[in-house]
């Protein structure tokens, strides 16, 4: 009797494990299972955030990039803006050039994080998708920036508060991690050629449209001469219109091309160029067209 209640309960331990570990993935996809609202669902990237690193006895061990090195109060790692303004560059870093351990990621209007940077970068699709930093990393401790360029510390050397006692308000900044935004290359590339487009056209030499008359005084033509000196000076294009005012005076052939070659004398010495030959008649209607040079200063 003995040896067959022993086999029997050794059956019936058996048959109990077998039934709990047939349950437990049912059971524990039904422990697992949280109603979502609606709005959970459009979320175009879940970020599951990596399991962090413990050593003996359940330490964590800080990653060594989190490290301070330098007697900085925070890892150089981090892209600040004196660090963006040392490194001359004329765009923020994007992708592999993003050195900050952790970032805060935005993508279709919301905003994730703090998250390790190497884990956001996996999550990419390298072919159509980059990440661009849109606003650098601030230091805990940062002054606060003002209206008019000063900063709020000096708020604080003042004495700070007001004279009611009441309290100061804060002048310094808490950390806040880079934010770095998710594009489609796709449209980024077309958004930067739209730019340098716009960029390129507001470049372009803007036309200035001046008159005079051909029996001008020598007063007045010198005022003009200034004028257009003025606008050539700024790397402009001037339309000099040569014309006569009804019932006013006319000028010989002879006079009016001295008039020309005058003010051709005036453009040459400003080192600008006569763009177009003159067009019109003499006498009557005659357009000049001028370009004006930039000149560096030294």
């Amino acid at each position: 009797m003995t040896i067959l209640g022993n086999s029997r309960c050794l059956f019936n331990s058996r048959a109990a494990l077998q039934r709990v570990f047939s349950l437990s993935p049912p059971a524990a996809a039904a422990a697992g299972h949280v109603l979502r609202s609606p709005a959970a669902y459009h979320q175009a990237r879940a970020y599951a955030v990596p399991p962090s690193r413990r050593g003996p006895r359940g330490q964590h061990l800080a990653d060594s990039a989190d490290r301070v090195d330098g007697g900085l109060p925070y890892s150089p790692l981090y892209t600040t803006a004196a660090a963006l303004q040392r490194s001359q560059k004329d765009r923020m870093p994007q992708d592999f050039e993003i050195t900050d351990p952790k970032i805060m990621v935005l993508e279709n209007g919301s905003v994730a994080g703090p998250l390790a940077t190497k884990f956001v970068l996996s999550k990419l699709n390298v072919k159509t998708e980059s990440l661009r930093m849109i606003r650098p990393y601030v230091p805990k401790g940062s002054p606060l920036p003002r209206k008019g360029g000063k900063a709020a510390a000096a708020t604080a050397e003042d004495g700070g508060g007001s004279e009611d006692g009441e309290a100061a308000t804060p002048t310094t900044q808490e950390e806040q991690f880079a934010l770095c935004e998710i594009v489609n290359k796709k449209e980024a590339f077309q958004k930067e050629q739209e730019r340098k487009q716009l960029k390129k056209e507001n470049a372009r030499p803007k036309t200035k449209e001046m008159e005079l008359t051909w029996a001008i005084s020598e007063h007045d033509l010198q005022t003009k001469l200034r004028q257009l000196a003025g606008f050539l000076n700024k790397g402009m294009k001037v339309q000099l219109v040569l014309g006569t005012k009804r019932g006013g005076r006319k000028v010989d052939e002879e006079t009016a091309k001295a008039l020309m070659n005058k003010i051709r004398d005036e453009v040459q010495a400003l080192g600008a160029r006569e763009v177009t030959a003159a067009n019109g008649d003499l006498g009557r209607t005659m357009r000049m067209n001028f370009e004006g040079v930039v000149k560096k200063q030294t």
